[in-house]
């Protein structure tokens, strides 16, 4: 008997193995097999079976790992879903699925009968699948764990399991106490934080039926969690549930087939709704819900125009307007909080050579290093390059280095300077084991890292926002979607009032963030997408192409783009011409990306796998990202 194995690789077909004679009465469909691979040994899973094999001199299966599989019939249609939706192998679809030590080959006991393939994965009801309801809770009031303990209740009367994706981890932490000390359920986590030991040892709980609740980020999707009916996404429209490596799934995509496919319940709850979540329940496909706050009064939003303000104080460059500083005195006198929102951090944000304009920038990657002031050396914030300050130019040897740019060290600087008497406290990427709750502060300087601890910071009576440019600026049709669901929050931790600069004061999501009426910038940003043809009017996929060689990367890209016009002769796929990536360089790989777009979602897939997997090219990577973030 032959086994076809397949490999955690990006190969799709199988490879041929002799099953030993000890092993032909316990090896099945789907079970874990350690096997020779050229030198070495490898980790595969049994595809299927046949009598007869091409291959001359076949190797033998060295063991078996598991005594019975650990994919039952759900576990492998997801896998089969993330391999044909994320332009991954089968093998290294089945391995996402796994923890890390089972993925490494750890062998597995016996597991519980509530574990095995032949378990019902689908809830049944008069003979009828059973078809759960999609909730978008737009929450404005915090009150969206009376919904989610309505609907947990009913999960476990219903001896259904449950599994709960938080976008932090100390969020994770704070929904198990919550859920163990009001039903007395026992709750497993999982996050990348958990050693290898614990994630299998939670994870075969769960696998075992012993435990039925799942709380953690991302990679909770994949919980094995038996008979389930409801799966919670809260922040749905935090960009973590978006994997940034290949295969690039999404974990609400995910949570929507397991739902659709168990007849689950889904929840996706945010106080900032993602568009493409609101337009879904605009169309009926998602039940809306809306909770409001009582009571509670709107802080009052100023905007500045920032070129007004250069013109005025016959400045160029101008950190803290009159109108911000004077409204910063005022706190501080009467004894109030502020905290200054600028995402960016270090002094200066590019190191430039007054005498020849030669811009240091990373030796990886082509991306300007920051100058960070506290340490004295410049650093990349893409691969943590650091190079100490130079004293000449590396270019011209002249010692005329100049740092130009505002980060979040200068804006303190800043702070400091006009408010001496005053304790200034920044928090950033590069400061951010700083505990909110007991250090104290007057003035707190901030970037995007503060978001996810807002509820921390329950008194603050002004927020001011440095520049608004730098968020919206973006190459990023979401920009103005992502800068409005950050500034919404911020505005919702103020108590009295928020000061927005920017030199885009008519922009159209001013006036919604003035007035917080969300239903009206999603309209006026739906509006701009649907005249340009974006999602979720259309679905984008990026094929990114990279290498060591910039030359050979570019052409490669050309031939890729010049195959695959070709092919599209009737036009159903718009295939846009190749271009450099930013940063081009990125830790030491050249980088060119080919966009396509399609009004078909399924459409756009079936293309880019029948034809992009016979385009190979030796020493270039490629990579497909559907509805890239």
């Amino acid at each position: 008997m032959i086994a076809k194995v397949i490999f955690p690789l990006p190969i799709d077909s199988p490879f041929d193995y002799c099953i030993p004679k000890n092993l032909e009465q316990h090896i099945s469909c789907w079970s874990r097999v350690r096997v020779p691979f050229g030198n070495r040994e490898l980790v595969g899973y049994v595809r299927g079976f046949s009598k007869v094999s091409q291959i001359r001199h076949l190797k033998s299966i060295i063991a078996l790992l598991d005594k019975q599989p650990l994919f039952d019939e759900a576990l492998c249609r997801l896998a089969q879903y993330i391999f044909k939706n994320y332009f991954c192998s089968l093998g290294e679809a089945l391995d996402l699925i796994l923890p890390k030590l089972v993925r490494k080959g750890r062998k597995i006991e016996a597991l519980s009968p509530l574990a095995s393939p032949e378990a019902p994965v689908r809830c049944q009801v008069s003979g009828l699948k059973r078809k759960g309801e999609v909730l978008l809770v737009h929450d404005l009031a915090n009150k969206r764990w009376q919904i989610f303990k309505e609907k947990i209740a009913s999960a476990i009367n219903n001896h259904r399991g449950i599994i709960i994706l938080n976008p932090q981890i100390h969020s994770c932490l704070a929904a198990k106490d919550l859920i163990e000390e009001r039903f007395k359920q026992k709750v497993v986590l999982l996050h990348s934080k958990n050693t290898d030991k614990q994630e299998l040892k939670d994870w075969l709980k769960v696998k075992g039926g012993e435990v039925n609740i799942v709380i953690g980020t991302s990679c909770a999707i994949f919980a094995p969690v038996g008979n389930l009916g409801l799966i919670i996404i809260n922040e749905e429209d935090n960009s973590v549930y978006k994997q940034e490596q290949s295969p690039f799934y999404n974990a609400k995509d995910i949570a929507l087939f397991r739902a659709k496919e168990a007849g689950a319940d889904l929840i996706l709850a945010s106080s900032v709704p993602s568009l493409d979540a609101y337009y879904l329940a605009k169309k009926a496909k998602f039940k809306l819900i809306k909770l409001l706050a009582e009571e509670k009064t709107h802080p009052s939003v100023q905007v500045v125009d920032i070129g007004e303000e250069r013109y005025r104080q016959k400045k160029r460059n101008i950190i803290l307007s009159n109108i911000l500083e004077n409204n910063i005195n005022q706190a501080l006198t009467n004894k109030k909080k502020v905290m200054l929102f600028l995402n960016r951090v270090g002094f200066a944000t590019y190191a430039k050579c007054a005498a020849c304009g030669f811009v240091i920038k990373c030796s990886r990657c082509s991306k300007n290093l920051v100058f960070i002031y506290g340490a004295d050396e410049l650093i990349c914030q893409t691969c943590n390059f650091k190079l100490p300050v130079p004293k000449i130019c590396p270019e011209c040897s002249k010692s005329y280095i100049r740092y130009s740019g505002l980060g979040t060290e200068k804006l303190e600087s800043e702070a400091s300077r006009l408010f001496p008497f005053n304790k200034v406290l920044r928090y950033d990427r590069l400061d951010s084991k700083v505990d909110l709750d007991k250090e104290p502060f007057d003035i707190l300087i901030a970037t995007q890292i503060v978001v996810k601890d807002l509820p921390k910071l329950k008194n603050i009576d002004l927020v001011g926002i440095i520049s608004l440019d730098l968020s919206l600026n973006r190459v990023d049709f979401r920009a103005a979607e992502k800068t409005f669901q950050v500034v919404s929050r911020l505005i919702s931790i103020a108590k009295e009032k928020v000061i927005i600069q920017t030199g885009l004061p008519q922009h159209y999501l001013i006036r919604p963030l003035i007035r917080n009426d969300y239903s009206l910038f999603y309209k006026e940003e739906l509006s701009q997408r649907k005249e340009l043809s974006f999602p979720p009017f259309t679905c984008l996929a990026l094929i990114s192409l990279r290498g060591r060689q910039n030359e050979k990367v570019e052409l490669a890209a050309e031939n890729l783009f010049n195959h695959l016009q070709g092919i599209n002769q009737k036009n159903k796929i718009e295939i846009f011409n190749p271009s450099a990536a930013y940063p081009l360089k990125l830790r030491d790989n050249f980088r060119y990306n080919i966009l396509l777009k399609s009004r078909s979602k399924k459409a756009l897939i079936h293309f880019v796998n029948k034809h992009l997997k016979g385009f190979k090219k030796s020493g270039i990577i490629i990579t497909v990202n559907v509805e890239p973030l």
